[in-house]
């Protein structure tokens, strides 16, 4: 397993920001950060495109469903049996959005290993056409170490590693909770049913201070990542959106 790992997600990643580094002008490793963030973006596009319209689909089957479930709720094999029928007739795939936070979570944790190590990493995993001649500084804005967190809980009051670090920290929350806010439904509050409340509450409010939190904990870089993917979120929701409006329900 950590052979996979190391093989499909850690060493590309850290070729591929290595190589952008060599190739983007300045040297800027934080560059090289944002340019690798949005070439991730792109190539999980499709996933998470489908993953949208997934949600879209069972949102707008929302009413057909809860009059199955109240007409069949003391038939639980019924209830099943039409479930799936009405996923059939609309041709929706309740799990083909789960594909797309599943690839997520090893990117994020071989990012996590990459961006710690900044340069320290073994020059052995790199690829034997890349070059490993020049030495980067993981400074971003001449003031952002990259490798580093900017918060420590050891004591209290916690400690402020780097005040720059925890700013681009809180850039993180800040993106990630206008992004919810965009993504959200735009249901009035009292057509939703309680649990639908207590998620759009969790993503609103929760989630961007979880971000911030995890932010100040790990290597700033991933602040930079958050940060800018929760901007390409942003931009490919409101284009989805759009795209609805001008041509109605989208095909997955």
């Amino acid at each position: 397993m950590k052979a996979f790992f190391f093989s499909v997600f850690y060493q590309p990643l850290l070729n591929v920001l290595w190589l952008l580094f060599l190739v983007l002008p300045g040297h800027s490793f934080g560059l090289a950060v944002i340019a690798l963030t949005l070439i991730i973006n792109v190539l999980l596009l499709p996933l998470n495109h489908k993953a949208k319209l997934s949600q879209r689909a069972m949102q707008a089957l929302e009413p057909e469903l809860k009059a199955i479930q109240k007409q069949y709720k003391d038939n639980k094999e019924e209830l099943a049996r039409k479930t799936w029928e009405l996923y059939g007739k609309y041709k929706v795939n309740p799990f083909s959005g789960v594909l797309y936070p599943l690839v997520q979570i090893p990117v994020f944790i071989a990012l996590y290993r990459v961006f710690s190590k900044g340069s320290t990493f073994q020059a052995s995993h790199l690829y034997s056409f890349v070059p490993s001649s020049i030495q980067p500084e993981a400074i971003f804005l001449n003031a952002i170490d990259l490798t580093k967190a900017s918060l420590s809980f050891s004591g209290f009051p916690p400690k402020i590693l780097s005040y720059s670090g925890l700013l681009l920290a809180l850039c993180a929350g800040v993106a990630i909770f206008f992004q919810n806010k965009v993504m959200l439904t735009k249901k009035p509050e009292q057509e939703q049913n309680e649990f639908a409340r207590a998620m759009n509450t969790q993503a609103r409010y929760f989630i961007p201070g979880l971000i911030f939190v995890i932010s100040t904990q790990t290597p700033a870089a991933l602040s930079l990542y958050f940060t800018t993917s929760s901007l390409f979120g942003i931009v490919h929701e409101v284009l989805l959106q759009r795209r609805v409006r001008n041509h109605g329900t989208d095909k997955q």
